[in-house]
């Protein structure tokens, strides 16, 4: 696949990397999905970014770890996102296997909760989430599932 990937805290992020991070949500979250709703919430100043380049340095995948407290009381992935061009590749599978490794290693006894949008939840079950809510209506008409993982 050759996409490299990288942790940053806020402040290790550079101007162009929060640009390439916060306009690939937005094309994603806004855009593609018709979804009106104010991403920047405050919570990314407090949170890991994991950002995945590919061979011509383009930013192709993103994800958002905020610690206990950010988010909810639990640990929360959030932000989850892969360019439009580059789903169905695995990508998302990997994007996943490097957060949850993150919080392994920083958080290792910490339960990580995830709000999915509702066609997701299959491949988040995939990676040990358990839905502890029924489908709820979120951010701009879309359906949502709270999920949770319990430390292993």
């Amino acid at each position: 696949m050759g996409i490299n990937f990288k942790f940053y805290s806020f402040d290790e992020l550079s101007t162009q990397q929060l640009y390439d991070a916060l306009e690939l949500r937005q094309v994603v979250f806004t855009l593609e999905q018709n979804s009106v709703w104010v991403d920047l919430d405050n919570k990314d100043q407090d949170s890991m970014h994991l950002l995945g380049f590919d061979k011509n340095n383009k930013l192709v995948a993103y994800g958002r770890v905020s610690p206990s407290g950010v988010c909810g009381e639990n640990i929360s992935l959030n932000r989850i996102v892969v360019r439009k061009s580059d789903r169905g590749s695995g990508l998302g599978q990997e994007v996943m296997k490097h957060l949850l490794s993150h919080v392994a290693e920083n958080y290792p006894s910490d339960s990580i909760e995830i709000e999915a949008i509702h066609y997701l939840k299959k491949f988040y079950e995939k990676f040990g989430f358990s839905a502890i809510s029924e489908k709820h209506k979120g951010a701009a008409d879309w359906y949502y599932y709270d999920m949770i993982k319990k430390p292993e």
